[in-house]
């Protein structure tokens, strides 16, 4: 069971090689799941501002990740894959980022260190968003994918420290904001190799 579980989330990790149908119906379930997140993001983002149950935000961090994986299973499931969800699912992931950061910035010791990785990270995300809106990214790299699973373990481990251990004692939020902005620059440069071949 376990192998099957591990080669599935491992076949998802691969890019894919075929181009995918993709309709134009909005009300989708991959959609839907897509919207949830973007709600728990908000749910995140009004946690960590109201300073209110600030143990829940890493249980929130884990509940935006599991809607970024069952939205990509459902519509490979479902076959269901959209020109809506094209766009939501990386401006979702995108949004969430940008959470961890200003959340981060908020608490950490070294607040300008932390801007300035979400800079680079930043800079970086939106240049792969000029690249594919211009139609030069044909499909999510592995690369991609890893970068949002550096992402996710990395907020999850700063978030961890913050709220349920109460300090930076693992590893500081600079390093963790820095290993996201390095994940963020590896996939832009590689999305930018690929667009040019």
């Amino acid at each position: 069971m376990t192998r099957k579980i591990f080669g599935f989330f491992l076949g998802r990790l691969k890019s894919a090689e075929v181009e995918r149908k993709r309709n134009g119906c909005w009300a989708t379930i991959p959609n839907a799941i897509t919207i949830i997140g973007f709600g728990g993001i908000v749910y995140y983002c009004y946690l960590f501002l109201t300073d209110s149950m600030l143990w829940m935000i890493p249980f929130v961090h884990i509940g935006i990740l599991v809607s970024d994986v069952l939205d990509g299973i459902a519509a490979d499931r479902l076959n269901q894959h959209s020109e809506l969800g094209r766009y939501l699912d990386p401006l979702r992931d995108r949004v969430h980022a940008i959470a961890i950061f200003t959340n981060f910035a908020l608490v950490a010791q070294d607040e300008e260190a932390v801007i300035f990785a979400f800079g680079v990270a930043f800079a970086a995300e939106v240049w792969v968003s000029i690249l594919a809106h211009r139609g030069l990214i044909r499909d999510v790299l592995s690369l991609g994918k890893a970068r949002a699973l550096i992402y996710g373990v990395s907020g999850l481990i700063g978030l961890i420290q913050l709220y349920w251990i109460g300090d930076e004692a693992m590893l500081s939020l600079v390093v963790i904001s820095w290993m996201m902005a390095t994940a963020s620059v590896t996939a832009a440069i590689s999305y930018t190799i690929d667009a040019r071949t």
